[in-house]
């Protein structure tokens, strides 16, 4: 391959999947961390640990492009740096390649490998909305590069101050950036532990030189920031923030349980990634390197496992849906090692010929499985859903509303809006997870609680009004109406208004709804559905009321917000289906096994079930996990009083019921003499009950003894007038005495209570 080509093909790759990304590219602001991001680029403000400042600054020059909008630039900006590391993993392979003596068929692995990393679902998903991974990407690859060089150069120094800046200037990016850098520092200092002393003076300055991107947290921590995710006033604030003790609480949460999860989930989404055909290659590739002893088979393995195992201890069961986007760098990493393992390969096939076929045939094998399902999953063209997400949720609400919200899909939406946008400026957002809009700190002052409801009714006792939530709070104290996807919180009672549901345009819910595949689309499309439902519940709509419940638990199946709302919706009169509600519950503690707030509603479901064991059971893995829940506390005395009064009523029944119960005994073995006192006595403590008396009526028919049994079962009628049963056999009895008169009145009276009996039909017609 002459020098031309080879330098065209970078070019080319980056252009290919540049525009690729571009047309998949989202219009507008998307969900999860993006709308935050947006913001805080565009106002210069702190974002969540660990700040990510590089990623900001970088954002900040992107904002100034004189195209569409905000988002769409920041959108722009990952595809530039997604399309940029397609680049820096072909370079990647032909630094491990470099040594092989055929240069058109490294040429052509370093393509394929390039093409699977183009197409691979989690970089072309990070590729088209504001999120930090792409730029990620670029670093690890950047620094394998770097690496790559020195490890293969004889030891060039200028290769290893440019890892040690890369280093420094991509620490604030992300954990799996930090972790990607160490191991390729820790396989330095093991290979050349000797020689690196002298140079640590020069790697440190490097370093320095890139972490000093960190002083744009110190410098607008201090400022008057418009937006920031923490207050700093001391220098343990900064320690804090940068080592993330905001979540520390998500280190090493799981059980056997969850790790076992976790490793399934990770086996799915390996297999998602490149499509099962170009999986099995790239293990088969990473065997063969392992066979032919690549220089850096083990450092590769321990990066693509390292990404996996820190997901495996960082998070909780509700991370697991978003985690996958954390394993870009395992996936290069496998690339390169796959790759590098199918080109050795090549000596075991002695036709030259059949040799240049190996990377075309494996990108025929492995390309158009993973190109036809992931460009369906991840063109976002078309998805406005989060663009028109903050006015749905407003829609209907007054000018100067206050609105009670959280949740990243909600809250980030919210913020893109009110502080890019420029929107809404007169409604306030009280967060109340206290991440960016600071608002609720005023009403924690006085109640010293981040909870919902105890913020409300401080509002409302500081005068507020036009008090509206996101979520369905459940209190006794206070009214709610729905009102579009909102909730009007009022003392008293007050009308849902379902206007709000006509002045929506509803893109990508009702019309170009094709969209629903990645979760947090899913989840926010399933709200809208469960919302819809509630509309048509109060319309008494009960058709489209099944119809839209349907779409929300199809849609959002591993949503835990729309399952366990859908679950508390259904339990409402008139529907109180507790049943189903139970099975959705059920279903939602699957996907996260440790959430108190199902756990609870489980328990009031099985309390409204008459289930009061399994009630007070869920009550106390609720206070296990939660000792100072007094709701649960609360809620678990009732169980065990109902447990009681269950017991007692039991033992009471059994009491009662003892002489009767033997006497059926007695009867099933036809003892019908011994049977009779048991009636009598059952008869004295329970005078009020048909049964004995109807009992005794038929051993006196047996017994051919038909004038005492006329009385019996005429007691029994007494007491159950509507008994078909006891009509028939008096009618019986009055046969055997030859009253067939009589008999005819009692088969009447029998068949017009239950006129589905047609022997007695039978009976009637032979006796007229």
């Amino acid at each position: 391959m002459n020098a031309i080509a080879a330098s065209l093909i970078p070019a080319l790759l980056f252009l290919s999947s540049f525009f690729l990304y571009l047309k998949t590219l989202c219009p507008g602001v998307y969900f999860g961390d993006s709308g935050e991001l947006i913001a805080m680029a565009y106002t210069l403000g702190i974002p969540h640990p660990t700040g990510f400042p590089l990623y900001i600054l970088l954002s900040k020059l992107f904002l100034y492009i004189p195209i569409a909008n905000p988002a769409f630039r920041m959108n722009l900006m990952s595809a530039v740096f997604a399309a940029a590391s397609i680049v820096l993993l072909y370079h990647c392979v032909l630094l491990v390649l470099r040594n092989a003596e055929d240069r058109k068929l490294k040429h052509m692995a370093a393509v394929f490998a390039a093409l699977l990393f183009m197409f691979s679902y989690t970089l072309w998903s990070q590729s088209g909305i504001a999120r930090i991974y792409s730029l990620n990407a670029f670093f690890c690859l950047a620094a394998l590069g770097s690496f790559l060089k020195y490890s293969m150069e004889n030891g060039r120094f200028k290769y290893l101050v440019l890892l040690g800046f890369i280093t420094g200037l991509g620490a604030g990016l992300h954990l799996s950036f930090i972790i990607f850098s160490a191991l390729l520092w820790l396989s330095i200092i093991i290979s050349e532990r000797k020689n690196l002393l002298k140079k640590i003076p020069a790697i440190i300055f490097f370093m320095a030189a890139g972490a000093s991107v960190y002083l744009y947290i110190f410098i607008r921590g201090l400022s008057d920031t418009v937006l920031s995710w923490k207050t700093f006033t001391r220098l343990a604030d900064f320690f804090g923030y940068f080592s993330q003790k905001d979540y520390s609480g998500k280190m090493f949460t799981r059980d056997l349980l969850g790790y076992i999860t976790f490793l399934g989930y990770a086996g799915k989404t390996l297999l998602r990634e490149f499509s099962i055909p170009g999986m099995a290659l790239l293990l088969t590739g990473t065997i063969a390197a392992g066979i032919s002893k690549f220089k850096h088979f083990w450092l590769f393995i321990i990066i693509f496992l390292s990404n996996i195992l820190l997901l495996a201890f960082y998070g909780a069961f509700h991370d697991l849906q978003l985690a996958f986007r954390y394993f870009i760098p395992s996936y290069a990493a496998l690339l390169i090692l796959g790759t590098y393992g199918l080109y050795t390969l090549k000596n075991r096939i002695p036709s030259i010929k059949l040799q240049a076929l190996i990377f075309p045939a494996a990108i025929i094998i492995a390309l158009p499985l993973a190109i036809i399902k992931n460009y369906h999953e991840n063109d976002r063209s078309l998805n406005y859903m989060a663009v028109n997400y903050p006015g749905d949720l407003l829609m209907g609400m007054p000018k100067k509303a206050n609105l009670f919200s959280n949740g990243d899909n909600q809250i980030f939406p919210l913020t893109y809006a009110k502080f890019v946008l420029n929107k809404y400026k007169d409604i306030t957002v009280y967060d109340s997870v206290n991440t960016i809009f600071r608002d609720i700190d005023n009403l924690r002052v006085k109640t010293g609680s981040l909870k919902v409801v105890t913020n409300i009714l401080t509002a409302f006792e500081q005068n507020k009004s036009d008090i509206y939530s996101t979520t369905k709070l459940g209190a006794p104290v206070l009214n709610e109406s729905l009102n579009g996807l909102s909730y009007k919180i009022t003392p008293d009672f007050a009308y849902s208004s379902n206007l709000p549901w006509k002045l929506m345009p509803l893109k990508n819910i009702l019309y170009d709804d094709k969209i629903y595949h990645e979760f947090e689309q899913r989840e926010v499309a399933g709200i809208y559905w469960y919302r819809l439902a509630e509309m048509y519940l109060s319309e008494n709509n009960e058709d489209l009321f099944n119809y839209a419940a349907g779409r929300a638990i199809d849609i959002g199946y591993d949503a835990v917000p729309v399952i366990g709302n859908m679950a508390i919706i259904i339990t409402t009169p008139p529907l109180s289906n507790f049943p189903v509600a139970e099975q959705l519950v059920k279903k939602a503690l699957k996907l996260q096994p440790y959430n108190t707030e199902l756990m609870s509603n489980l328990g009031s479901i099985y309390g409204n079930m008459g289930k009061y064991r399994e009630a007070a059971e869920m009550f106390e893995k609720v206070i296990k996990l939660e000792p100072n829940n007094f709701n649960a506390m609360m809620f678990l005395n009732k169980a065990k009083e109902q447990m009681m009064q269950e017991s007692m009523k039991k033992a009471m029944d059994s009491a009662r019921d003892a002489f009767f119960n033997d006497g059926m005994k007695l009867m099933k073995d036809k003892k019908f003499k011994e049977a009779a006192p048991y009636f009598q006595n059952d008869l004295e403590k329970n005078p009020a009950l048909a049964r004995s008396n109807f009992h005794l009526g038929l051993i006196h028919s047996i017994n051919a003894d038909y004038n005492k049994a006329i009385p019996q079962f005429e007691a029994a009628l007494k007491k159950e007038p509507a008994n078909f049963n006891t009509l028939n056999n008096l009618a019986l009895t009055y046969i055997k005495l030859s009253k067939t008169a009589k008999a005819k009145e009692y088969f009447d009276k029998s068949l017009k209570i239950n006129p589905d009996q047609e022997r007695v039909k039978q009976m009637l017609q032979d006796l007229k």
